[in-house]
């Protein structure tokens, strides 16, 4: 074969390759490593503003990537120790879905419809992105401030590898759910999409629907805060069993600007959650909680002893600098940036001079 003829043969090769994903599962679901992709995005539109539209709604590009190990829901979880009750059986792996994602030749990780029997799933980014979204919402803790560690693992900081089973949560990922849902209510603001139309999984409509009407029962004081950790728990425990599998393939069109208003509403209960992670003397966030569950009943179903909660109690650990810096990524008022680095560099989180000691 000819020098020409193998550069071209390699040309044909890669012109017509695709890209296959693939990824080994270790051991649980870090809480932060979504928000990364908010990075990347800010990114990309720093650079080509103009293309931002096209990104977010004329893609049909974006599939959900899907493995075998599926996070248990609450009475699988909770287990009853000589200290109280702890999350210890986050996850397990789903031996019906392991054996249909093997049963696949061509990209066997890739969400399908016909719950998992059908063809892959495609969508654009915007309608991923609300997805994720309304999933991390479902996920606040039970005072509704921080987002549980309820898959296994906190976020970046490995030394808090025992915080989920204490019921741990983070106000880290809080700000980052506000960042996201600002985000995309500001580029359908931005890029005039607010009479453009998506479409969204039925199971997705469905867990929007019923967050939107928990949320407004809470807000008016209909529903407390535990009441909604609850209800919201399970519409994201029934969400996971209706797509444990894949899909049904049944979509719901929505115009962005109903989108928009039903984030608004969720980014208000945001923040009066993290109006309770304020440390109103010091002028700092909490990065970190846990929580007692100090009262609750142990149910007999099905031939099982189930742990029911009643009650948690908020517990709070030391200052962290990282609940501050996801702040500032939030905050765009300049003398409220200027404040709390004044309040950080006042704290003991801020190290002295070595020859001040």
């Amino acid at each position: 074969m000819k020098k020409g003829d193998l550069i071209e043969f390699i040309s044909f090769l890669l012109t017509n390759s695709k890209k296959i994903e693939d990824a080994e599962h270790g051991e649980g679901y870090w809480i932060d490593h979504w928000f990364y992709s908010l990075d990347l995005i800010e990114s990309y539109e720093s650079v080509f503003p103009d293309k931002m539209a096209n990104l977010l709604l004329d893609l049909n590009i974006f599939t959900y990537y899907n493995n075998s190990e599926i996070v248990l829901p609450r009475e699988e979880r909770y287990v009853l120790t000589d200290k109280g009750v702890r999350q210890y059986r986050s996850l397990k792996r789903d031996e019906e879905k392991e054996k249909l994602i093997k049963s696949r030749k061509i990209e066997p990780n890739k969400v399908r419809t016909k719950y998992g029997k059908g063809e892959i799933y495609y969508t654009n980014l915007i309608s991923k992105l609300i997805t994720l979204a309304v999933v991390k919402y479902s996920s606040l803790d039970p005072d509704n401030v921080g987002i549980e560690m309820e898959a296994g693992k906190p976020g970046w900081n490995d030394a808090l590898n025992g915080l989920p089973g204490l019921f741990g949560s983070s106000v880290n990922e809080t700000f980052e759910l506000k960042r996201l849902i600002l985000l995309i209510i500001g580029w359908i603001d931005k890029y005039h999409l607010s009479h453009r139309e998506i479409k969204i999984p039925i199971e997705v409509m469905d867990l929007i629907n019923g967050l939107f009407e928990i949320t407004k029962k809470n807000l008016k004081g209909e529903i407390s805060n535990f009441i909604f950790w609850d209800e919201s728990s399970k519409l994201r425990e029934i969400f996971r069993e209706k797509t444990r599998l894949g899909i049904r393939e049944e979509e719901i069109t929505i115009k962005l600007s109903d989108i928009s208003n039903i984030l608004k509403i969720f980014l208000e209960k945001i923040e009066k959650g993290l109006e309770k992670a304020l440390i109103q003397d010091k002028g700092l966030y909490h990065t970190y909680f846990y929580y007692d569950l100090v009262d609750y009943e142990i149910v007999e179903k099905e031939g099982k002893k189930e742990i029911k909660p009643k009650r948690f109690e908020r517990r709070e650990l030391p200052l962290f600098l990282e609940g501050q810096v996801h702040y500032l990524k939030v905050e765009k008022e300049s003398g409220k940036r200027r404040e709390i680095i004044k309040r950080i560099k006042e704290s003991n989180l801020y190290d002295i001079k070595i020859e001040d000691v």
